[in-house]
């Protein structure tokens, strides 16, 4: 079941609730689990290295900046909330989930 809990527009600048899984063997969307957007990451979770690769990952797949896509919650948590500022794109994957919540 998809819900859109996971994600939130607040005018142009988008909100994601996000469950960070660390040392995974490449960076990738997961599903949704529990209200929340999964998110593999490559990198491990030691001296804010899993946190960097994060933001790296979402501002490389929304098509912005690094400096556009902050760290709301979460700094030493696997649950974390991120604020991406007037994303240029939207990710195949983001589609396809909301899509499913419409239909």
């Amino acid at each position: 079941m998809c819900d859109n809990k996971w994600f939130r527009w607040q005018g142009s600048d988008l909100e994601l609730a996000i469950k960070v899984v660390t040392r995974a063997k490449r960076s990738e969307f997961g599903q949704i689990r529990s209200g929340r957007l999964v998110v593999r990451i490559s990198a491990p979770p030691v001296e804010g290295k899993a946190n960097s690769e994060l933001l790296k990952f979402l501002a490389s797949s929304f098509g912005c900046s690094q400096r556009d896509v902050n760290l709301r919650t979460g700094l030493r948590s696997r649950e974390k909330r991120v604020q991406i500022k007037a994303p240029f794109q939207v990710p195949e994957i983001f589609q396809r989930f909301t899509e499913a919540k419409f239909k």
